[in-house]
């Protein structure tokens, strides 16, 4: 055999040998990029554990054994928004975890969290609030719970807080580290027009406005209005320190209203509502939506259209779920007895 064929047969054996070394290499990553479109997404393999500061959280309090359809799809547009946080969703006993985990297979980092609410509040302000029981006179005592235990958690552990109506359109970018956001508020008049909400916080552990909130929320605790111990106390307690000068704000970020919450607040059948016909709605309000970190839907009992907004955008951020959907939509028992609640 001839030196330059030796030369050419060696080199072939290289060439594959190193094409298979790179197959099995790409292989063992399973690199893919998780903001893609398509119905699902292969995982990658990362060789870290996210740390609780990053945790992306949200809270179940009712006593639902399951997620609902929007819930699903904000938990998984959380998932492929933050691919290297850990989703830590906090479920009461009877939730079935397992069953959850198959709808929530694209999560890498996904941790279910049973709710224990001396755990939660120990060591804050809102301990003695909790074990007052003050807050079952109230007719919306599970929204209360939610809210002083967004605070809890985040003062104890930091991260991101989103209500799991909150569907994630991108990412918000790391060096946004102590984050309110405003919303606009149907009712002009208001004196809350240009509120601050809570259904996305971002937090460091042990963020000093955010002390300053957990003490307020109990000392101005009240089971009326709706949304006093939520995003009133928030607007309340920042207008407050705002007039004092005081440093508890140095760091903190108030969020532009259409970078966190591009629909109007409450506004279930007038022209921002993500139930209106695709169609229908304006290439302004899209690009607000599209443009947006997120997008609140406000949880609204309105059944969704095939060819509604919200489908849309379902499409667009959860796939997996939205592949799942069937039309036309009924509305489940829970959602009646929800309703009926709600008129009482």
């Amino acid at each position: 055999m001839s030196k330059t064929k030796k030369i050419f047969l060696f080199a072939v054996s290289c060439f594959f040998v190193g094409l298979i070394f790179v197959v099995l290499y790409v292989n063992h990553l399973k690199i893919s990029l998780p903001f893609e479109s398509g119905l699902s997404f292969i995982r990658r393999r990362r060789h870290f554990t996210p740390s609780n500061d990053t945790n992306i959280i949200f809270i179940l309090n009712s006593r639902s054994t399951d997620l609902t359809d929007l819930q699903l799809c904000t938990v998984e547009s959380a998932c492929r928004y933050y691919p290297n946080n850990t989703i830590q969703l906090f479920v009461q006993e009877c939730f079935d975890e397992e069953h959850a985990r198959k709808q929530l297979d694209m999560c890498e980092f996904l941790n279910f969290t049973r709710i224990d609410y001396e755990k939660i509040f120990a060591d804050t302000p809102l301990m003695d609030w909790y074990k007052s029981g003050v807050y079952h006179k109230s007719p919306y005592s599970i929204v209360e719970l939610s809210d002083a235990a967004r605070l809890a958690i985040l003062y104890k552990q930091g991260g991101t807080y989103m209500d799991l109506d909150y569907i994630s359109v991108q990412q918000i970018p790391s060096s946004m580290k102590n984050i309110i956001a405003r919303q606009l508020d149907v009712k002009s008049d208001s004196d809350f027009a240009q509120s601050l909400n809570n259904a996305i916080l971002r937090f460091e552990k042990g963020n000093l406005f955010l002390q300053q909130l957990l003490h307020d929320f109990v000392k101005y605790y009240a089971i009326e209005p709706w949304g006093n111990n939520g995003p009133e106390l928030i607007t309340r307690t920042k207008t407050t320190l705002e007039k004092m000068n005081s440093t508890l704000l140095n760091g903190l970020v108030v969020g532009p209203q259409p970078q966190f919450y591009p629909l109007q607040c409450c506004d279930q059948f007038g022209p921002n509502a993500p139930f209106q016909e695709l169609s229908k709605v304006s290439d302004h309000l899209k690009k607000l939506v599209y443009d947006a970190y997120g997008v609140h839907i406000y949880s609204k009992s309105e059944l969704m259209k095939e060819d509604s907004f919200q489908h849309d955008m379902m499409k667009k951020k959860c796939p997996v779920t939205a592949s799942l959907l069937k039309f036309p939509q009924t509305k489940t028992e829970r959602e009646k007895q929800a309703e009926m609640r709600l008129k009482d």
